[in-house]
């Protein structure tokens, strides 16, 4: 199962502070959201965070 809570903090610091934004409403992330996020990594190795309640937003376009 995946830590999403340790992925937040990776993503800020190779991303020099900048805090991951949800894919559905571009809401900042925090480490403290990570209960109700949901993490994608592609096959191009596109890293995404959504919350959980913005999925039907994103796949829905």
């Amino acid at each position: 199962m995946i830590d999403v809570k340790k992925m937040v903090e990776r993503y800020y610091n190779c991303h020099l502070g900048e805090y991951p934004q949800c894919e559905g409403c571009g809401e900042k992330i925090r480490e403290q959201d990570a209960l109700g996020v949901e993490y994608v990594k592609t096959k191009r190795k596109t890293e995404m965070f959504i919350h959980k309640a913005c999925v039907c937003k994103v796949w829905h376009r």
